[in-house]
C-alpha cells in the first residue's frame, strides 16, 4: 500500500495529520516523497500495527514463490 492509499484509507489528509499529531501540510509533503517517516509510523499504533500486519503478509507472499 502507497502513502496516498494510506492517508485515503484513514479519512484523508487533515484526518491523518491528526492521527500523527502534524500538520495536513506535513502529510502533503510525505505524499509527495512517497514515504511516511519511521518514527511517525513507530509512534503512532494504528499506523504500526498495520505496517507490521502488511509486513507478515509480504513474507508469506514471499514464501509461496
Amino acid at each position: 500500500m502507497n502513502v496516498k492509499e494510506v492517508v485515503k484509507n484513514y479519512g484523508g489528509t487533515v484526518s491523518f495529520a491528526r492521527i500523527c499529531g502534524v500538520k495536513p501540510q506535513v502529510v502533503t509533503n510525505w505524499k509527495a516523497r512517497g514515504r511516511i517517516p519511521s518514527d511517525v509510523i513507530l509512534n503512532t499504533p494504528a499506523l504500526a500495527i498495520q505496517y507490521l500486519a502488511e509486513k507478515e503478509a509480504q513474507k508469506k507472499v514471499n514464501k509461496n514463490i
